[in-house]
């Protein structure tokens, strides 16, 4: 059975949503992002790694994959929006 397919088993964290607004912290700079794809729970544990797209123009990257837990959540997922 495939990892993508399973469903979310009793106990298992529910994680952040797609279209979560989240802010992201690197030293001298905070970037607004919105969660655009859920990679999962990965490894023993299961750490939930994200694809965030950046609101605005930097010289970061446009999308990043971070652990959520390293994520600041600002807002829940916004309604009637495609990732």
């Amino acid at each position: 059975m495939s990892l993508m397919s399973r469903s979310r088993k009793a106990g298992e964290p529910e994680g952040l949503q797609l279209g979560t607004r989240v802010r992201v912290h690197f030293p001298g700079a905070k970037l607004d992002a919105e969660v655009v794809e859920d990679r999962g729970f990965i490894g023993v544990g299961g750490r939930q790694l994200v694809v965030v797209r950046t609101l605005e123009e930097t010289y970061f990257p446009r999308e990043m994959e971070l652990a959520a837990a390293d994520l600041e959540i600002l807002g829940p997922p916004r309604a009637g929006r495609a990732a």
